[in-house]
This record gives structure tokens, sequence and C-alpha cells, in this order.
């Protein structure tokens, strides 16, 4: 005879927990080092949930642990959650954890937090004594100068990392991105690319850029491709999903977008990444009010990451929420003063408001700088 359904929901139950428990008192208990030791065991076997569930059990008991809160500060910014990955970061800096090893992953969320500006006033001085160390934060300082405009800064900190470890790739590519970027010498940028990809292949950041560049010569399918090939290695890259989301979403290709965006946030649900394109492909669906509460979220985290407050403002255009429109829109024009498109919107916003002269004023430093664009004319005009 087959057992009552709610009686095997109720039998499986209790072995689960029994199960369970016996899994509990078999394992390290309560004593912090061991539970460390522990989590340190699930991350070379790639475990990272477990290994996290260790940290914060350690922790419980040992709230000082300088090693736990780098390793869960670690474990979270590899999962996607910047935000926790700080946090934990900087009271493992508290705790006298070894600076060598927490402040270049500090570093990394600080950039991917849109903090450039902080990263570098807080960590331009910083010498580590670890060359490996020295060269992963300076590179991610060359990182958050390029973010800031400042090439002549980022140059000579990826020349700075690549004096403590000569090849870095990071700082490799951190390079050739700067060739395309201040010099405008895509052909040479993609050779530096090609390089690190000869001898580092597989390279994620190598093959990101890689993808942009061939973006920017509108070959779109073999973009595409390359996308795929670092999916495919790295299930996990939220930045190549980040990409190909965003080309999906430029393209009109929605309903593939959402099926990507769907796919993202199973790796990184808590990414601002991923909120900031839920909020695009909204946007771009012509649901800007769907479209405004993640672009917000993304803000309140990252106030300075400009393109979310670009894009928060250009949802406030459409809500006719003129007022907001214009405070995002000239906080973008003030932190990127060489960008046409912020100012070719605010302008928009002044219109909307009958205010010619501040419009005016909002388009002349556009029309100085690309005085050949026709939508700066067609705004001037």
């Amino acid at each position: 005879m087959a057992p009552h359904p709610a009686l095997s929901r109720t039998v499986r139950t209790w072995l689960l927990v029994g199960a369970a428990a016996l899994a509990a008192g078999c394992g390290p208990g309560n004593d912090p080092a061991k539970l460390v030791a522990s989590a340190k065991n699930y991350i070379v076997r790639n475990d990272g949930a477990a290994a996290t569930i260790q940290l914060k059990n350690a922790l419980q008991q040992a709230p000082e642990n300088g090693e736990a809160r780098y390793l869960l500060g670690k474990l979270l910014l590899e999962s996607g959650d910047p935000v926790s990955a700080e946090k934990e970061l900087r009271r493992a800096l508290d705790y006298k954890y070894a600076p060598a090893a927490v402040v270049p992953q500090l570093a990394k969320a600080m950039l991917q937090l849109g903090q450039a500006k902080q990263l570098a006033g807080e960590f331009a001085a910083t010498t580590l004594d670890d060359p490996a160390a020295q060269a992963a934060l300076k590179s991610e300082l060359g990182y958050a100068h390029i973010a800031l405009g400042q090439f002549k800064e980022a140059g000579a900190a990826f020349a700075a990392a690549l004096a403590a470890v000569p090849g870095d790739p990071r700082a490799r590519v951190g390079e050739a991105r700067l060739l395309a970027i201040d010099r405008g010498d895509l052909p040479g940028s993609m050779k530096a690319v090609e390089e690190v990809l000869a001898k580092t292949p597989g390279n994620a950041e190598a093959l990101a850029l890689k993808v942009e560049l061939l973006l920017a010569r509108n070959e779109r399918d073999p973009a595409k491709q390359t996308l795929a090939q670092i999916i495919q290695a790295e299930p996990r890259n939220v930045q190549a999903r980040n990409t190909l989301v965003a080309l999906l979403i430029e393209e009109r290709s929605y309903d593939k977008a959402q099926a990507e965006l769907a796919a993202m946030k199973q790796v990184a649900r808590r990414d601002l990444r991923t909120r900031y394109l839920e909020s695009l492909l909204a946007f771009r669906q012509g649901d800007a009010a769907k479209a405004k509460e993640p672009i917000l979220e993304v803000l309140k985290v990252a106030p300075e990451h400009l393109p979310s407050r670009l894009l928060a403002g250009a949802i406030e255009l459409q809500l006719v929420q003129i007022g907001t429109a214009e405070d995002h829109l000239r906080r973008v024009a003030a932190a990127a003063p060489r960008a046409s498109l912020p100012r070719l919107m605010l302008a928009t916003a002044y219109l909307r408001q009958g205010q010619l002269g501040r419009a005016e004023d909002a388009i002349e430093p556009a029309l100085k700088q690309e005085p050949n664009n026709p939508r700066v004319l067609q705004m001037a005009g």
C-alpha cells in the first residue's frame, strides 16, 4: 500500500532534518578557526554558498575575525554583491587583516559601485608589500582614472602596475583601453588585446575589450560570438552577460534581452548591473514608470554612477517630471563636461520649462566641442 502523501512529506522532512543535524554534529561545531578552515575547503571545491554559511557562522562567534571578514567579502564580490562586499572588506581592514589581500578586493568593489573618485582619493598613495597585490591595486586605480577622464593618471597607474608585475594582463588590457579612448587608436588597441590573449588565452577582460572594439567597428556577430565564448568559459561572468543584454537592448531584440537578463539574475541577482539593465529594458520598451524603481535603487547605492544618473534623467523627462530630470542631468553634465548627450537632454528640460536662456547656456559647451554634430546643431537651432 502506498503511504499517505502527507505522511510521506512528514517522513521526508524529518529525514532531512535528521540528516542536517547529523551533518552539523559531525562538522566543525562552533570553533571559529575550524569554521574558517571548513569555509576554505568549500572555496577550494568551488562551493561558495556553503563557504558563505560557514564564514557567517564563524563571525557569529568571533565578529572581530578579520580573515573571515575578508573571505566573506571576497565571496560576496564574486557573487555580484559589491555593496555587502565593501562593508565586509572594510571591516577586515578595521580588524587589521592583511592589507595586501584586502585592499585590491576593496578597490574592485568600489569600482563596481561607481566610486571611482573615492577610490582614487583613498588609495592613490597606498603601497602594498606584495608585488601582485600592488599591481592589482594600481590596475584598479588606472580604471578609476579612466572613469574620471584622467587619462594621464590612468597611464601612470598602469605603468606602475606593470613595474610591479611585468606583463600583468589587467594592466595591459588597461593600456589597450587607453589607446582606444585617449588616442582613438582602435587598431593599436586590438593588437594589444590580441597580444594579451596570445599569452593568456581566454582572459575575460581582454575578451571583453575585444567585444567593445568589434562593436566600435560595427562587427556585431563576431562580438556576440566572443561574448558567448566568455559566458561558456565563465558562466558567472557578470560583465559579459551585462554587455550581451545591453547589446540586445540596443538592437531592440527585447525578448532575447529579457531571456538573457533572467539568466543573469540567476548568477547575480543583487548585482547593480542587473537592476540597471532592468530599468534600461523597461525604458526602451516605453514603460518609464516601471523603469524608475530599479534605477533609483542603483542610485541609492551608487549615486555617482553617471550612466544610471543619465538614465534616471531620461526616465523623468518621459514622465514629465522636469524638475527632477533637470537635477539628474545637471549632475551628469557637471561630472562629464565633454559629453554632449547630457547637455542635449538638459537643454530639452529647460526648453520644456520655457527657460530659453538656460537652454542656450546648457548647449553652448557642446557646440564648441562638437560643432558638426547634427543633434547638437538641431538643438541649438
